[in-house]
């Protein structure tokens, strides 16, 4: 009783009670006082199944009762919540579990509220989920299969067998699979986390992946270079449905493709020159993805410097970009030198509000000089 009040029950169903039926009326007196019960005991000698339940905070109403399943409605007082529910004790052999999955498949053909069957159905639906004894064969798991899909086997429990198979598939045994939820959820702690990383799909680490997020880089300039290194930056080459000019926005020369502006029109690859001159980088590095690769190669660290190269190529594809867009949208004038000062100037400021008493001395490399 105490298992009870703790944790607030009003139905409860009881399975191999080992009681008789002429016991009932003083254990209900003395432990389930006010409750009401109803049972098959009359069908089986060893008190199969006793169902419990409070009736000031539910009404229950029995709708049928069979050697191996109880069938009953049950409305919540408080919530006016109704369902119906089957309370569930099969049989020890292939055969006389027969009625009971006829039984089943004929009650659910009936049902129009949600439907909740539990209990001990002493069969398996999968060979892994059997842990001792002899193996479980395909006659065996027939008739339980055909009952689950004749009920209308919902979304819900078919995902749930889902995540066991993968559970039990990825550990190997159906005991390694149980041993690993018990872990997820032993302690005080949710195994919510647990099963959320368990679960996650996991791609291919992305070896620049570091190299665009970082704190000192303004979000939307890592952004702009994720969308470029995933190849998703809205270039022509990829507008091919509209009827628009396929050149290049600001050299006009060729057409507009990623690599092209990053860095083979004549004008980028003026910006992106100047920029390596400025942080005294000499290899080539004509494309976004070879840039990020030498960062990760040679600009390692957290100095100034390799804080600045890291943020300089951000910069730089961010305002190559924008610069696009502009002369696209706006019909705006722009110029190599005017995107390499653009580019300089935020590069500064970025790393002057990390290392101020360092920079304070290199102001002049705003402007470029």
């Amino acid at each position: 009783m105490n298992f009870v009040r703790h944790h607030k029950l009003d139905v409860i169903g009881v399975l191999e009670t080992k009681l008789v039926e002429a016991t009932l009326p003083k254990i209900m007196r003395t432990w389930f006082a006010g409750w009401k019960y109803t049972c098959n005991f009359h069908m089986h000698p060893n008190g199969r199944i006793l169902v419990l339940w409070n009736p000031a905070t539910v009404i229950l109403e029995e709708l049928d009762i069979s050697p191996q399943v109880i069938h009953c409605a049950i409305t919540c007082k408080v919530s006016s919540i109704s369902l119906l529910a089957s309370f569930i004790y099969g049989y020890h052999t292939v055969g006389s579990r027969k009625p009971l999955w006829d039984n089943l498949i004929s009650f659910g053909e009936n049902c129009s509220l949600p439907w909740i069957a539990i209990g001990d159905f002493n069969n398996v639906l999968n060979a892994n989920e059997k842990c001792n004894g002899k193996d479980v064969t395909s006659h065996e798991l027939k008739h339980f299969e055909e009952c689950c899909v004749l009920t209308g086997d919902s979304p819900l429990l078919k995902r749930i067998f889902e995540i066991r198979d993968i559970i039990v598939s990825k550990e190997g045994t159906t005991e390694l699979a149980i041993a690993n939820l018990d872990r997820w959820f032993a302690g005080e702690n949710s195994g919510c986390s647990k099963a959320y990383e368990y679960f996650r799909p996991r791609g291919t680490p992305k070896v620049w992946a570091n190299e665009v997020w970082r704190h000192y880089i303004p979000p939307k300039h890592s952004f702009i270079l994720w969308l470029g290194i995933k190849g998703r930056l809205q270039t022509k080459d990829r507008l091919h449905y509209m009827d628009i000019d396929q050149n290049c926005a600001l050299c006009g020369t060729a057409p507009e493709t990623l690599d092209h502006l990053f860095f083979q029109c004549n004008m980028t690859n003026q910006v992106w020159l100047q920029i390596k001159k400025w942080l005294c980088i000499t290899r080539a590095m004509t494309t976004i993805k070879s840039a990020l690769k030498y960062m990760k190669k040679e600009a390692r660290g957290t100095s100034w410097q390799s804080c600045a190269k890291k943020s300089a190529v951000a910069c730089t594809v961010y305002h190559i970009w924008t610069a696009r867009n502009r002369r696209l949208f706006e019909g705006a004038v722009v110029t190599s030198d005017g995107i390499t000062r653009e580019i300089k100037t935020q590069v500064y400021k970025i790393m002057f509000s990390s290392y101020p008493h360092v920079l304070a001395q290199y102001e002049h490399l705003a402007l470029g000089h």
